[in-house]
């Protein structure tokens, strides 16, 4: 039984390591914070207390003598709150599993290092973009996820239908849920512009859907899309600058906030360490303006898919 004032740590096992008097247990919560190892005596662990199960471990801190680590979490009772059918949990410990592995488990991948990482820098993006708007005097409007708009053209349109039964299988027309045809949100921009029209620096971070029929990685049928809107510009530079500034502040928030997650996910992923030192650069070099189709003949020396001509997007750096 746990002694009286006792701590606990709550999370699932990730790693467990047993020895002939002793167990070692590495406990995640998602925060991202590594939290200390976990020691405690084979007697006080259940045939449940396995790599994935949900449990509280009670006890206390104490100094560590093991490389790596000034404290230890001694425990002095574990209570097991969900157990792992190890027979059946699809990740085995210390392993790693491919991305195509990984999205087999929707329900579950989240308890993945991996996983967990891109979620945590996903929030800190997400948070560094309203950040960014905010210190800069923008509003957040919530544009609508069902329009009734195209968006002048920009992208091919899912229609929302209402899915109904008739009662006792009878063939009665099915009267429809909106007066005129209704989509889902392709782009937020025609209703930023209209609030523009009396608050003078809006934007929306909201999903946007296209029903593009491409399997390519270039069209996905649901994503996010920063927006903004503001009045009173003098000339294309006064957007560029806004642009830059975002992109900036945005990558600067990332490299900053999340930076254990992002070295995380490099390694995972091999990426060149030259990568972060090109990352460093962008953010601290001004960011040149050229015409567009100066932009693509640049691309066109340099990437080795069919040459780019103007309004050609579709591409694979």
């Amino acid at each position: 039984m746990r002694g009286y004032g006792a701590l606990g740590m709550k999370g699932w096992i990730r790693h467990m390591r047993k020895q002939k008097h002793v167990n070692f247990i590495q406990l995640n919560d998602g925060t991202g914070k590594p939290a200390a190892q976990i020691v405690t005596s084979p007697e006080i662990c259940s045939k449940d207390v396995t790599e994935g199960s949900c449990i509280t471990a009670y006890g206390k801190y104490q100094e560590s003598i093991a490389q790596g680590q000034s404290v230890e979490f001694l425990a002095e009772e574990i209570k097991v709150h969900g157990p792992c059918n190890m027979q059946k949990y699809p990740f085995q410990p210390r392993k790693i599993h491919s991305h195509e592995h990984l999205r087999q488990f929707l329900h579950l991948r989240p308890k993945t290092a991996l996983t967990s990482a891109v979620l945590r820098i996903r929030n800190t993006a997400t948070m560094a973009v309203h950040k960014y708007f905010q210190e800069n005097g923008y509003i957040f409007i919530h544009t609508p996820i069902l329009s009734s708009n195209d968006c002048e053209g920009a992208g091919q349109l899912f229609t929302v239908k209402v899915s109904e039964k008739n009662d006792d299988d009878e063939k009665k027309p099915i009267p429809e849920f909106f007066t005129s045809p209704v989509f889902l949100t392709v782009s937020g921009q025609l209703h930023l512009e209209a609030v523009a029209s009396g608050i003078s620096k809006v934007y929306t971070f909201s999903p946007a859907f296209r029903a593009e029929r491409s399997q390519t990685s270039n069209h996905l049928a649901e994503f996010y899309m920063i927006e903004a809107e503001l009045s009173f510009t003098e000339s294309l530079e006064d957007i560029m600058q806004v642009m830059e500034g975002l992109v900036k502040f945005l990558t600067r928030e990332v490299m900053e906030t999340s930076a254990d997650d992002i070295r995380f996910v490099h390694r995972r992923n091999s990426a060149s360490s030259d990568l972060l030192t090109a990352i460093d650069g962008m953010i601290n070099k001004e960011f040149i303006r050229l015409p567009y189709v100066e932009a693509l003949n640049i691309v066109n020396k340099i990437c080795e898919s069919p040459e780019l001509k103007v309004g050609n997007c579709d591409f694979i750096m």
